[in-house]
This record gives C-alpha cells, sequence and structure tokens, in this order.
C-alpha cells in the first residue's frame, strides 16, 4: 500500500533535488524534505480516498522524521514494503 504513495518514485526522487531551496525548516524532520515532497506524497497517498488522510499523515511524518528525502535515491521496493510494516501503528488511522 505504502508504495503507492509516492507514485513515480523516479519523478519524486527528481522533484526533491529540484526543490532543496524550499526546504521544510524543522529540527524535527530529515534533511530535504520539502512541502511540495511531503504534498506530492500526500496527494499520491490519499488520491480520492479521504478515510486514507490520518494514515497517509501519520506514514508522511514518520518517513520524514526517520529518513532524509536524500535516502528515496536508495531505495527500492521492498524498502517500501518494510516502512509499510514499520509504521503498521498509522493504520489505526485509518477511517472507515
Amino acid at each position: 500500500m505504502i508504495l503507492s504513495c509516492f507514485g513515480d518514485l523516479e519523478d519524486l526522487i527528481k522533484l526533491g533535488m529540484e526543490m532543496e531551496e524550499d526546504e521544510v525548516t524543522t529540527e524535527e524532520y530529515g534533511e530535504g524534505w520539502t512541502e511540495e515532497l511531503a504534498t506530492e506524497f500526500l496527494n499520491g497517498c490519499v488520491g480520492d480516498d479521504a478515510e486514507m488522510e490520518g494514515y497517509c499523515t501519520c506514514v508522511l511524518d514518520n518517513i520524514m522524521t526517520n529518513f532524509d528525502a536524500s535516502d528515496l535515491d536508495y531505495w527500492g521496493e521492498e524498502d517500501y514494503e518494510a516502512l509499510a510494516e514499520l509504521y503498521s501503528d498509522c493504520l489505526e488511522l485509518i477511517s472507515y
């Protein structure tokens, strides 16, 4: 499920590199995260399903806290599957 949140990974990585000047400037997040990159993730994750907003926000917050945006350069499908398990506590935030 989490893999689909990132949409086209190559486009997301390119966007992250282009947006470095708009970095989210809070010490609680890893380096390189931009408002646009976060919005891109949320749009891809939530899509047309508003019930996913809480879950997607939780996953994004965890990813931004634990990883730098540049880490995306090295992620493969197996990493996204591991993230889904790592952030399984966010599943309770999906509203039905």
